[in-house]
């Protein structure tokens, strides 16, 4: 019995060894592993910059990119530089950068001023204050050291214009070949009594006209790749900055607080990341497009008319217009060629809408004395770097909130972010080029001013004037139009010399898109105005407005000739962005970016 027990426990045994691969067989298999989940990584390029430039006094301009080395596309980010790990006001927004992509031409330059020599460490960071869920967040940085030495310079060969009737007041040419020409307003005694322009001919940035206001302060700042930068002082530290490209089909304008330059929120942050909608704050419904005609050049007849009555023999009058419409932001100068070989270049002050006076000298200054001229000349350019110089520190700054809604506006556009790299980098050289035009000038003594340094120092005194029959060019500048000209006419050297009008175009153009006011506050409605010249009967205008809160609205009205169309836009919550285009059937387009 004990045997027959014994062979069926092996026997079951030798049973189970025989099914137990089919039954493991017959088991599911186990679950795979989980999928990693799918993150973007953002990592910041090299960081690259010319040693050259790291003098005391000098800007400094530090080039990197983005690098998304992640799965997934991103959104807009923000970016920060800081100096020596402290923040030092300069950040923004970075449009998203495509999965496994590099963007070289975003939000991601810095120019930064060093006031002492030393070593220093520039560091730039994406998605500095973690917004983006990345697979790594350790790798967002990137730092440079950088060496900065004292100046070795020369001072530039300056030149002094003593003529009364000679709007240029001074030249600067430095040792490198940069050439500085200031032009101002002088008194029957060839003594300076305004700065109204600069003109810098750089060797490595190209040519950047600055404009002054009355008070001396800078208004207008046209760089060398036809983009323009509109300053309007709304007080002593607050500023509205207008960025138009060389087209005019990107515009966009921000607000900058000088005196925040060096605070840890500075407000272009307001613009990125997108808002997201709140269902419990709503907005007022949109207001409609209305229509409204604006003064075209003919009802300014009779002004012109007084205005060459009253002009003396060494004045011509340049008419700046577009289809009747007076162009009232254009850069005019004269261009006046006599024999002998005698090359002038004169610049236009807009006296009436449209219509802009330049003085050409036709005789002998009498009586002049160079040093007061000097000093005069000193005394006014000293007040206008005043306004110039507060510039510089502001720069990084004014470029990121200029960057920042660039990025913004060609995100809503769909438009590849490297179409903006010529504005931010038109705000740096043109920022740059007004500070070298002060900076070159040296600095007084304690208490004093230019005057102290210059007058010592005038290597060549000039009396310009026209000593033979001329020939004479008109030029105008217009900011997102591009230059214009007039045919030539010939003058007797004493004059009278002709007046000349300037055609900006006959076909139907969107000459300015502005918003009122240009960064309105939070809840503020504002009103968007486009101006539209040489519109043929029934040329129908778009207008359409979209946020960052979700909200869109359009109209369209009808136009003829030179007429403007309103939309009145109510306000939003701090930190919405609006972006306002105006469209011409079959036409031009343009577009605007504000901030709340």
């Amino acid at each position: 019995m004990r045997l027959m027990a014994g062979a069926r426990k092996y026997l079951f045994h030798y049973v189970m060894v025989l099914l137990l691969p089919a039954i493991v067989a017959a088991q599911p298999p186990p679950p795979p592993p989980p999928l990693p989940e799918l993150q973007p990584n953002l990592q910041p390029t090299e960081i690259i910059f010319d040693t050259s430039t790291a003098m005391v006094g000098g800007t400094v301009f530090f080039d990197s990119g983005v690098n998304n080395t992640g799965d997934v596309d991103t959104g807009i980010f923000n970016i920060q530089w800081l100096v020596n790990n402290q923040d030092v006001g300069a950040a923004g927004s970075h449009a998203g950068v495509p999965a496994g992509q590099t963007v070289l031409d975003g939000n991601s330059q810095f120019s930064w001023t060093f006031d002492s020599p030393g070593t220093y460490s520039v560091t730039f960071t994406v998605d500095f204050d973690n917004q983006i869920e990345e697979s790594n967040e350790s790798d967002n940085s990137g730092s440079v050291t950088v060496t900065v030495t004292e100046p070795v310079t020369e001072p530039p060969a300056l030149t002094l214009f003593i003529n009364p009737d000679d709007p240029l007041l001074l030249r600067a040419e430095t040792i490198e070949g940069d050439v500085i020409e200031y032009f101002g307003e002088k008194n029957a005694g060839g003594l300076a009594t305004a700065f109204n322009a600069v003109h810098v001919e750089s060797v490595t940035n190209g040519a950047t006209t600055i404009l002054l206001d009355e008070q001396s302060r800078p208004v207008q700042l046209l760089a060398d790749n036809g983009v323009t930068l509109k300053i309007n002082w709304q007080s002593e530290s607050l500023i509205q900055v207008t960025a138009i490209s060389a087209d005019g089909t990107i515009q966009v304008s921000v607000s900058v607080d000088l005196t925040t330059q060096n605070m840890s929120q500075p407000t272009v942050l307001k613009s990125a990341p997108a808002a997201v909608m709140d269902a419990s704050v709503q907005r007022t419904p949109r207001g409609g497009l209305s229509v409204q005609a604006f003064t075209t050049f003919l009802d300014m007849a009779p002004s012109i008319q007084a205005l060459i009555q009253e002009q003396n023999a060494a004045t011509s009058v340049v008419n700046v217009n577009r289809c009747g419409a007076p162009v009232n932001d254009a850069v005019v100068s004269m261009g006046i060629l006599s024999q002998p070989p005698n090359i002038l270049d004169l610049s236009g002050k807009l006296k009436e809408p449209g219509i802009y006076s330049v003085s050409i000298p036709t005789k002998p200054s009498a009586g002049v004395q160079a040093q007061a001229v000097c000093e005069s000349v000193a005394i006014v350019i000293d007040i206008g770097c005043a306004g110039i110089e507060g510039l510089g520190p502001a720069e990084p700054l004014i470029c990121a909130s200029v960057g920042a809604a660039v990025d913004a506006l060609l995100l809503h556009l769909g438009i590849p972010p490297g179409k903006g790299a010529s504005i931010i980098e038109a705000c740096r050289s043109g920022i740059k080029a007004a500070e070298a035009s002060c900076s070159v000038l040296g600095q007084g003594p304690p208490g004093g001013t230019i005057a102290d340094v210059i007058c010592a120092d005038i290597d060549d005194v000039v009396d310009r004037f026209v000593q033979a029959d001329v020939s004479l060019t008109p030029f105008a500048r217009i900011p997102g139009a591009g230059l214009f000209t007039a045919p030539s006419q010939n003058a007797p050297a004493s004059g009278p010399f002709p007046n000349f009008s300037i055609d900006a175009g006959g076909n139907v153009e969107i000459v300015s898109f502005t918003t009122n006011p240009v960064d309105p506050a939070p809840e503020q409605s504002y009103v968007a105005t486009a101006e539209i010249t040489c519109a043929a009967p029934g040329t129908e205008v778009s207008m359409f407005i979209v946020g960052t809160d979700d909200y869109t609205d359009s109209a369209t009205c009808i136009v003829e000739g030179n007429e403007a169309c309103n939309l009145t836009v109510p306000g939003a919550r701090e930190g919405i962005v609006d972006t306002v285009t105006v469209t011409i059937t079959n036409g031009p387009t343009r577009s605007v970016a504000l901030v709340f």
